[in-house]
């Protein structure tokens, strides 16, 4: 089976990145729904629509905290809150130990490996997929 990424971002600009990550997660045989500028709860919404198992979230133009917090809710409140969601863009090292500590399952920033992210991608994926609902 095919792990499904949504692959959200806050801004339409700078893309170089974003495509890059899309096209080392798609070459991972991941299917990839790249949807462009999205606010948080946008994403949250096609995540659902898209049936997704990971969702995946650039961050260049607003407050990495207050926008994970918000996909976060949005999530909850859809119903998907159990998805694991990875965080990408300009993120400072202190925004990015906070942003872990909500739970998300990578941060990267500029520089970072792509074999680091589709693998972070493909364990949280393989990770939602084995854990027990609760009830």
């Amino acid at each position: 089976m095919t792990t499904r990424v949504v692959f959200a971002s806050d801004t339409s600009g700078h893309t170089m990145g974003y495509h890059v990550v899309a096209r080392g997660l798609r070459d991972a045989g991941f299917e990839v729904i790249m949807t462009g500028r999205q606010l948080p709860a946008e994403a949250a919404r096609t995540a659902l629509d898209e049936d997704a198992d990971v969702v995946a979230y650039r961050i260049m133009d607003r407050d990495p905290l207050n926008a994970v917090e918000s996909l976060l809710k949005a999530m909850a409140d859809a119903g998907i809150g159990g998805k694991p969601v990875l965080i990408g863009g300009i993120i400072g090292k202190r925004d990015a130990d906070a942003i872990r500590a909500m739970g998300v399952a990578g941060v990267f920033g500029p520089g970072s490996k792509l074999d680091d992210i589709v693998a972070c991608a493909r364990e949280a994926a393989e990770g939602a997929a084995t854990e027990t609902p609760k009830p």
